[in-house]
């Protein structure tokens, strides 16, 4: 099943990035507390070389819809050494899972 997902991306200055979303298919729909892991993406795309990143992030939110859509996941934010860093990540997760990328203050659109 194809299911939404969205996290916010910063730097370690603190520095907000922006926000990654878009779907991912899931065979089971992932629960709160539980990881959901970025290290082999379905599209061909190399791993970055970020020192310290965690492909792992945690869902922190379930959000299940009115109208009967299928549910979409809010997950941790990912926080990386630099905007060089951030580049490459999101290169990695726009290439390998198709995921969308949208610089900016993430919080700003809450």
């Amino acid at each position: 099943m194809q299911i939404a997902i969205d996290f916010s991306i910063f730097t370690l200055a603190p520095s907000a990035a922006g926000v990654i979303s878009g779907k991912i298919e899931f065979s089971e729909l992932p629960r709160v507390g539980e990881m959901i892991s970025f290290s082999f993406p379905p599209n061909e795309s190399t791993f970055p070389s970020v020192p310290g990143i965690n492909a792992l992030l945690k869902v922190e939110h379930v959000i299940h819809s009115a109208n009967g859509e299928n549910p979409a996941l809010s997950l941790q934010d990912l926080v990386l050494p630099s905007k060089e860093s951030v580049a490459e990540v999101v290169a990695f997760l726009e290439k390998g899972f198709g995921l969308f990328f949208s610089s900016g203050n993430p919080r700003q659109t809450l």
